[in-house]
């Protein structure tokens, strides 16, 4: 399975922890309106209603779904927290590896953006984050969703990529925010054990 994400807009390089929440939370639900999408059109996941997946189970600080699996459908789960049901596509009782292939634009010189003062910069460390689902209370902003709301997020944990490319360029823009950078996350989703229900993630 492979397909882009996208994104364009403000991520601070520096920002109390409320806002990196917040910061993080919007940029999930941007994700996660393109990842709608792909459910909604994807042959392998067009015909599951998300409203209808199990709730997973705790093993060893990894997250399982019953024994045993009948159909792909059982593959995937949804996880309660916050009022919110997040339902991550490459989960752990898939046996998938994620690779990314970032290219990024910023107002900064290539290169710049992946190390800032020695360290992964901070919108890299932002965009990991929300692209994962949260697994607690903790690592959501305050705020009402609809009891039930689906967010669809790509990862489970982030441990799940295998391969991470990033390229960086600098952006041709005027913008009023040096913050503002315009992305692309080219994903590629591949099973690892021949099971029934992922035997064609085997493949390109």
């Amino acid at each position: 399975m492979e397909f882009t994400l996208k994104y364009e807009g403000i991520i601070p390089t520096t920002s109390s922890r409320e806002s990196r929440l917040v910061e993080k939370q919007q940029i999930r639900l941007e994700f996660h309106e393109q990842l709608r999408q792909l459910w909604s059109t994807h042959s392998r996941l067009r015909d599951i209603n998300p409203k209808e997946l199990q709730q997973p189970i705790l093993k060893a600080n990894r997250f399982d779904v019953n024994r045993p699996i009948v159909g792909g459908k059982d593959f995937f789960y949804r996880y309660a927290v916050g009022g919110f049901e997040f339902v991550p596509l490459v989960n752990t009782p898939q046996e998938v590896h994620c690779h990314l292939a970032i290219r990024l634009h910023a107002r900064t010189g290539p290169g710049d953006i992946v190390f800032y003062g020695g360290d992964l910069d901070n919108r890299l460390k932002t965009i990991f984050d929300a692209l994962r689902m949260p697994t607690g209370l903790a690592e959501l902003p305050e705020m009402s969703p609809t009891e039930g709301q689906t967010v669809f997020c790509l990862l489970e944990d982030d441990r799940l990529i295998t391969r991470l490319s990033i390229e960086t360029f600098r952006l041709l823009k005027n913008v009023a925010d040096n913050s503002y950078v315009e992305m692309d996350i080219d994903v590629t989703v591949r099973a690892v054990t021949p099971m029934m229900g992922t035997i064609d993630l085997l493949f390109p």
